[in-house]
């Protein structure tokens, strides 16, 4: 189903990349859940489809980056996600419980959880429904209710609000 402009994550659109971490559950809740391994390969090709043909990445987001041809930038650590065309929203955790974030905040579960392994932080990503264009000919109205939707779930997930989601953790690396 459609809310606020953006597809709700349903288990046939999800995938947790976490890399072998798993944190011991909370009082009162479920052991984390481990993603449909097909439902992981459609999400992230989705993912990989959406990347843009020349997009920045890196390994190293302290030395730099740049643009590179999309068959490398895929095998890279971070990787810009989106260019003109919006697709998904990105955000950043800079606590431990990213996992829980969306759950915490009663929210819809993000499509792409891109979990640290060492300390549970991480990149939440919410595919959207539609694409938004964010061009000079772009209509302000949509880019408008999306930053206000954008807004609203950062301030929910407890996201970092300085990020500005140039570049995401590569859920394909």
């Amino acid at each position: 189903s459609e809310r606020a402009g953006f597809s709700a994550a349903d288990p046939a659109q999800q995938a947790d990349i976490n890399h072998s971490f798993e944190p011991s559950p909370s009082p009162g809740r479920e052991p984390w859940p481990m993603a449909n391994l097909q439902c992981k390969s459609n999400v992230l090709r989705h993912f990989a489809q959406r990347v843009p043909k020349r997009p920045y990445a890196t390994d190293n987001p302290g030395e730099g980056m740049w643009r590179q041809a999309k068959s490398y930038a895929l095998k890279a650590k971070y990787v810009q996600p989106q260019d003109e065309m919006l697709w998904c929203m990105c955000f950043d955790c800079d606590h431990g419980g990213a996992y829980w974030a969306a759950e915490d905040g009663v929210l819809p579960l993000p499509n792409l959880k891109i979990l640290n392994p060492d300390n549970g932080r991480g990149h939440l990503i919410y595919y959207l429904a539609s694409p938004v264009p964010r061009t000079d000919a772009a209509r302000r109205l949509p880019l408008n209710f999306l930053a206000k939707i954008e807004r609203g779930l950062c301030c929910r997930l407890d996201a970092d609000p300085q990020y500005v989601g140039l570049i995401v953790k590569n859920p394909l690396n």
